[in-house]
């Protein structure tokens, strides 16, 4: 088995038929697709059981509720492809997807595959040409990624799995990718692709709920502290890193004076 695509799924019914349909219409099926259903309440559960009955290539794990970074070490430890792709329960991805990264492996020996990742809508399609991509050994690739060019999501990666033999994503923590991405990226061989095949699909309710809890953990600091540490090596990365501390430190404080009516 080549890949593996983990999806962690919690209470996305309204979402998830749109997302699952996105893997069922991936052009190259060398992959299996291991849905985590994450102590769902609602009918989550019983459409993943759907699409594992019509589908061999769905596999359903139930556990009990610990959150997406708990779901997602959950899957890596079950699963059994050489490459994982990480995909969130309310988005989608790019028909060939696997297709192009199993492309690129037949000519490339690397660790990551990174590509493009866009703010999709409702009415997007995926039948639409999407074609082969220029291909590019990119050097730079933390650089962009720390100018927000590229983005610290795992979910616009595909990642050999032996990466994870001594990497886990932190249970409990928010910006749960910002405490891995560059342990995983440093030092590897890396390809980046230029077109986009990751959509994200924002919650406009949720996320609002989210931007006060964002500006109010310490989540959001301790994150970007990490980062600092982990690309520390090269001075230039560390100048982007440390002004991403200072930025939300400020944002922090101000929220605190806020709250407390000293603003």
């Amino acid at each position: 088995m080549k890949f593996t695509i983990i999806i962690p799924v919690y209470n996305k019914e309204k979402y998830l038929r749109r997302c699952l349909d996105s893997v069922v219409n991936q052009t190259c099926r060398d992959f299996e697709c291991l849905l985590i259903d994450d102590g769902s309440t609602d009918n989550s559960n019983a459409i993943c059981k759907e699409y594992e009955a019509n589908f061999s290539f769905f596999r359903v794990y139930e556990k009990e509720n610990g959150g997406l970074s708990d779901a997602r070490n959950y899957g890596i430890e079950r699963a059994s492809g050489e490459y994982l792709a990480f995909l969130d329960a309310d988005d989608c991805i790019d028909k060939n997807l696997i297709y192009i990264c199993e492309t690129v492996l037949k000519n490339h020996d690397v660790d990551v595959i990174a590509f493009g990742m866009v703010s999709a809508v409702k009415t997007v399609s995926f039948d639409y040409k999407n074609e082969m991509p220029y291909i590019t050994k990119d050097d730079n690739l933390i650089y962009n990624i720390l100018n927000s060019n590229t983005g610290v999501s795992v979910c616009n990666k595909v990642f050999k799995k032996a990466l994870f033999y001594n990497l886990k994503f932190i249970k409990g923590r928010l910006f749960e990718d910002q405490f891995i991405i560059f342990k995983l990226l440093k030092g590897r061989n890396i390809i980046v692709l230029n077109n986009s095949l990751y959509f994200y699909f924002q919650d406009i309710d949720n996320s609002l709920s989210k931007r006060k809890i964002y500006s109010e953990t310490y989540d959001y600091l301790e994150a970007a502290i990490e980062i600092a540490k982990d690309v520390s090596y090269e001075e230039k990365y560390l100048m982007i890193a440390n002004q991403t501390v200072y930025e939300r430190i400020v944002i922090l404080l101000t929220n605190v004076y806020y709250r407390e009516g000293q603003f």
